[in-house]
Parts: structure tokens; C-alpha cells; sequence
């Protein structure tokens, strides 16, 4: 085989193998959240340029703590997760795991805070 394909072949893993790396899952801050009238559903906003995400969710009876991982892209921006609780909001907190803060809760699309 000439040296000049196996150089090539040579690029060619040495750039699926780097491509293969990829970006590492970065924690990022969620702006505001919007909550369902049965307190089951909650949306989730980002603003940033989202590739791909994982979420982590943790309810106790006093507090749902939420966390989302995500790689970035160019283009097209603004995420909004959809989560679903195994008992409804209530009086719990939502809490952001990436700051430990309470996360702003606005009500679901449609409805109004008096029900």
C-alpha cells in the first residue's frame, strides 16, 4: 500500500476518533420554569444553544430538585425540558441543582396562578 493512502487512513481514524470525543455534558442554570394546573407536569427553560441534555430529578416532601447536563450547538437556541412528578408540586420548592436556588415558576400556558 503507498504511503500516501496510509497516511490518509492514518487521518481519517486520528479524525473519527476525535469527532467520536465529542463534548463533555456541562451543568447548566434553568431561568424559569413553567408549572401545570395539576402540579404534575413542569416545563423547564435554558437559554442556551442545546445539543443534547440529561436531567436529574429528585423529589422529596419538601423540595423537587432538578439538574440538566447539556452540550452546546450553534444555531437555532432556546430549550425547554418537559418533566413529569410522581406527586404534584404543591407547596415544594423546585430547586436548581446547578446553584442551589429556587427556580422562578410562572404558571402553565393557558391557565392563571387563581386556577
Amino acid at each position: 500500500m503507498p504511503l500516501v493512502v496510509r497516511k490518509l487512513i492514518v487521518l481519517a481514524c486520528g479524525m473519527l476518533v476525535l469527532a467520536a470525543c465529542g463534548q463533555q455534558m456541562q451543568p447548566v442554570e434553568i431561568s424559569v420554569a413553567d408549572v401545570s394546573k395539576d402540579g404534575l407536569t413542569v416545563e423547564l427553560v435554558i437559554n442556551a444553544c442545546v445539543r443534547d441534555w440529561e436531567e436529574s430529578v429528585e423529589e422529596s416532601t419538601d423540595s423537587v430538585v432538578v439538574g440538566y447536563r447539556i452540550t452546546t450547538k450553534t444555531g437555532d437556541c432556546g430549550f425547554s425540558g418537559v418533566i413529569t412528578l410522581a406527586t404534584p408540586l404543591g407547596n415544594r420548592v423546585l430547586i436548581d441543582e446547578y446553584n442551589n436556588e429556587p427556580i422562578p415558576l410562572t404558571p402553565w400556558p393557558g391557565t392563571t396562578s387563581d386556577g
